[in-house]
């Protein structure tokens, strides 16, 4: 579902001129992106046995897949600060009625992601 949104929204920021739209969905992209990696740190972590070599197993993995989230993080915020900041300096004109709605659906699939993982 937040595949959909995604493109959705960042189809609906590219052509409605949008940069809140794109943010949200490099935001919504990031976020599956995020869980993923934690997936991953968490199943090498469980079937790593702590050894002489590996006191603590591969747990050190989780912290750093967190790490990796918020440096994969940095490019995002960098092309998002550009570009409002190329819009500061010469506005372009949204439409004044997409935008609205697709940033309502696009908080609709939040709040469903929410939902969802929180069970």
């Amino acid at each position: 579902m937040d595949s959909i949104g995604f493109i959705i929204e960042l189809l609906g920021g590219i052509v409605f001129g949008s940069v809140a739209l794109v943010g949200d969905a490099l935001h919504m992209l990031f976020d599956a992106l995020a869980y993923i990696i934690a997936l991953g740190a968490m199943i090498i972590a469980r079937r790593s046995n702590p050894s002489g070599r590996w006191t603590f197993g591969l747990f050190r993995v989780e912290p750093f897949a967190a790490f990796l989230n918020g440096i994969l993080l940095v490019p995002m915020v960098l092309f998002l600060v550009y570009e409002s900041y190329q819009r500061y300096l010469s506005p372009v004109e949204i439409d004044p009625m997409m935008t609205p709605v697709l940033a309502t659906g696009g908080r609709l699939i939040n709040v469903g992601s929410v939902y969802v993982l929180q069970g």
